[in-house]
Parts: structure tokens; sequence; C-alpha cells
């Protein structure tokens, strides 16, 4: 029976271990993806592309992801004060944007 429990054990610290190390490789997988697609093309070469778009729209779509960001960490806001937590507007938006630009990409 103590064996049953020690190969319990190390499937749970091998489980904890791959868990761990899950993020790591599915990052480094997106890097490798990333640099596959974009290998051809050199960072003056991208800096054009997003340049060849006119001024107003390269304004009007930074300011419209700026807004919505702001409404996102907006529910953020409203939800800490239903639960009766108030934090600093700068930490709750520095948290909002965060969390949302990180599960967003």
């Amino acid at each position: 029976m103590p064996e049953l429990a020690t190969r319990g054990s190390a499937a749970i610290v091998l489980a904890h271990r791959l868990a761990r190390l899950l993020p790591v490789v599915a990052i480094a997988f997106a890097l490798w993806l990333t640099h596959r697609a974009l290998g051809d093309y050199t960072a003056r070469d991208l800096a054009q592309l997003v340049f060849d778009f006119p001024a107003t729209t390269l304004s009007g779509a930074v300011l419209l992801t700026a807004a919505g960001y702001l409404m996102l960490a907006g529910y953020d806001w409203i939800a800490l004060r239903h639960v009766g937590r108030k934090l600093a507007l700068p930490q709750v938006l520095l948290a909002g944007f965060t969390g949302f630009a990180v599960s967003n990409s």
C-alpha cells in the first residue's frame, strides 16, 4: 500500500512539473511560429507596411483599441466596487490592461 502512495505522489510531482513546463513550451512554439511566418521580412518592411496606412486610419485604430481596453478594465473597476473593495484607479487599470493584453494575445 505505501508503494501506491509513493507512485501517486510521484505522479503528482510529475504533473506539477509538466504544468510548469507547458507555458514555456507554448511560448517557445508561438515564437517559433512567429519567426517562421515573419522570417522573410525585415523590421523595416514591417514598419513600412504599418505606415502605408493613412494617418487617420492608424490613429483611429489606436484610439479604438485604447477605448476597448479602457472599457474592459472598467469591468474590473465595477466588479471591485460591487464586492466592496476599493483600489486606486491606476492599479485597476494596470491590472485590467495587463490581464486583457495577455489573455487576448
